[in-house]
């Protein structure tokens, strides 16, 4: 019985070795029938990492230059040669870096635009240029904006309208904690 036993461990053993070797065989057939394809694939998929990785370092280099010439702007370190980084390598920080250094008189960044707009009204107390920033969307600062008119108006003894002004405040406004105290001045003067 063992003799029968060993014989067909013998034959098992022997077809699990052929089909190995009829895969192996396929396998093989299958890569000189495609090998080109398969190296060319392979290839792409190398061209393709190496060109990924070239690229997120190149990035990474460039938002480090632009980072350090910010930084150094700030600063007030080479403010010329910084400029001219932040011009090439990232025009909307180069816009807020102008904005900074107040080297530009006309800037086109939407936000800082219309901030140097109220802060240039707010120097000059002009309420016909505070009353257009404040009909204006993109104001970043509207209830800042509202606050400093009610305020203008109170100095101009105006002090009704500046609390209807006032009113346009939002409860959940930070600037509410400033209007408070005006209220109460106002309700003071009526």
């Amino acid at each position: 019985m063992a003799l029968k036993e060993e014989i067909n461990y013998i034959k098992n053993e022997l077809s699990t070795e052929e089909k190995f070797f009829e895969s192996f065989f396929k396998i093989e057939k299958f890569y000189k029938k495609h090998k080109i394809k398969i190296i060319s694939l392979i290839g792409l998929i190398i061209i393709i990492i190496t060109g990924y990785s070239i690229n997120n370092y190149l990035e990474k280099k460039r938002i480090l230059r632009v980072n350090q010439a910010y930084n150094e702007i700030l600063a007030n370190k080479n403010i010329e040669k910084n400029l001219k980084i932040l011009k090439e390598d990232s025009p909307i920080l180069y816009k807020i870096a102008l904005y900074k250094t107040a080297k530009a008189k006309n800037i086109d960044l939407t936000y800082l635009k219309e901030l140097t707009k109220l802060q240039n009204a707010f120097n000059n107390n002009d309420l016909k240029t505070i009353n257009n920033l404040i009909l204006s969307n993109d104001l970043l600062l509207k209830d800042y904006a509202i606050y400093y008119k009610a305020v203008l108006l109170t100095y101009k003894k105006e002090y009704k309208k500046a609390k209807n002004i006032l009113e346009q405040i939002p409860q959940d406004s930070v600037v509410n904690e400033l209007k408070i105290p005006l209220i109460h001045y106002l309700v003071a003067k009526e």
